[in-house]
């Protein structure tokens, strides 16, 4: 799991430089898209890593259009199954949201829902909904709603 989070989070700190576009409304994700509204702002990116291997989900939304070069990442362990995980802390699942370069983490509350998983080309590929509240070092909180991957 420890390796999962750092390769996450170097996905993270990489894709930074990067960042989908922004919608009015945060509507059902197509196959590649990640959406979510944050502080109550409609957010879509493209998925950058949407798969399941050895029980550990990673998802990774990049904005490369977006003025703040925002990222959004979840890393859930022990995914077998559809079913409703949470995110906070001593649980070993994360959810990390950057916005130039500041990264904000979901340790204070969150859940993640794999409604579905499918395989393709041999690999795990998870569809669901998110939220949670993220913070940075400073204290600052981001509020992530309506998430779908």
């Amino acid at each position: 799991m420890k390796s999962s989070l750092f390769i996450f989070a170097s996905l993270i700190l990489i894709s930074s430089a990067c960042g989908g576009t922004s919608e009015t409304d945060v509507v059902p994700s197509p196959n590649g898209t990640i959406t979510m509204k944050v502080n109550g702002v409609s957010w879509s990116g493209a998925a950058s890593a949407r798969f399941i291997e050895n029980e550990n989900m990673v998802i990774n939304g990049i904005n490369a259009t977006a003025a703040n070069q925002e990222t959004i990442g979840l890393v859930i362990g022990k995914v077998t199954q559809v079913g409703t995980y949470k995110v906070k802390s001593r649980t070993g699942n994360a959810m990390l949201y950057s916005q130039k370069a500041v990264i904000h983490s979901g340790w204070e509350d969150g859940e993640v829902t794999v409604t579905s998983i499918t395989t393709t080309g041999g690999k795990q590929v998870p569809s669901g909904t998110f939220f949670g509240t993220c913070i940075n070092n400073s204290g600052g909180k981001v509020s992530i709603t309506e998430g779908k991957f």
